[in-house]
């Protein structure tokens, strides 16, 4: 089964990107713009989201998904969609040409740790159920991580279609909590693998790092005046890394 997906441009090798939580293959419009005119790309509605919010599964499943939606192509995932991505790889490595992650993590290792993240993810799920999508929608892009981060109004058009109960559906399935960590299955992650973080992004600027330390084939790029949602922050410059690495590490 294929996830619901748009295609665009044309050129070899494809892309595949796979949004973050709230969002949908809308947010990636800006940055497959300036990359459709030398490659294929392809952007995808994850489970509990957009065009696929009737697509129930657990965290695995929805991995699985995405690798045969994307099969044959460069994996980008930001955020949850990074982490998606990067389950994909891991599952599913022979079909991939390369994986591209963008502000994510491999999870959460310590049990304890998980455990917490479990709760205060179900606490989440209450409050959109409580209080709607576009409510939720100003609690969440008003955070910290978001600061310096404008939606456009197509993304937030597109964002507001996610029902308060798919969007608790994610979290309860597919959020860090109800993942298992892939720490230490990156040893042996074979793609060539690029990291993006933003600069304003501390956290996932040290997970950036560590990732990089962990997958033998990888490198990190740091986006400057970028924070978590480095694709909506700095488009141009995150179609210009992605351009170069795949121009160097996947045509050549």
């Amino acid at each position: 089964m294929k996830l619901p997906h748009t295609e665009i441009g044309s050129g070899e090798p494809s892309l595949t990107f796979v949004h973050g939580f709230t969002q949908t293959r809308a947010t990636w419009h800006t940055v497959v713009s300036l990359l459709k005119d030398h490659f294929r790309c392809v952007t995808l509605d994850a489970p509990h989201h957009g065009e696929a919010q009737s697509v129930d599964v657990d965290f695995d499943t929805a991995s699985d998904l995405i690798a045969e939606t994307a099969s044959g192509s460069i994996l980008v995932g930001y955020s949850m969609g990074g982490r998606m991505a990067l389950s994909a790889a891991i599952r599913h490595s022979a079909p991939l040409r390369g994986l591209i992650l963008v502000s994510t993590t491999a999870g959460i290792a310590d049990d304890a740790e998980r455990l917490e993240r479990t709760r205060s993810d179900e606490t989440l799920a209450q409050r959109i159920e409580s209080i709607g999508t576009a409510a939720f929608l100003e609690e969440w892009t008003a955070q910290p991580m978001f600061a310096e981060t404008t939606v456009d109004a197509d993304d937030l058009k597109a964002r507001l279609t996610n029902s308060p109960a798919s969007l608790a559906r994610s979290l309860r399935s597919c959020g860090a909590g109800a993942q298992s960590s892939l720490w230490d299955q990156l040893p042996s992650l074979q793609l060539p693998t690029l990291i993006i973080t933003g600069a304003r992004d501390v956290k996932y600027g040290e997970l950036g790092r560590r990732l990089q330390d962990s997958i033998s084939d990888s490198e990190l790029v740091v986006i400057d005046n970028a924070g978590h949602a480095v694709h909506l922050d700095q488009p141009s410059q995150v179609a210009d890394v992605i351009a170069d690495f795949v121009s160097r590490r996947i045509v050549a």
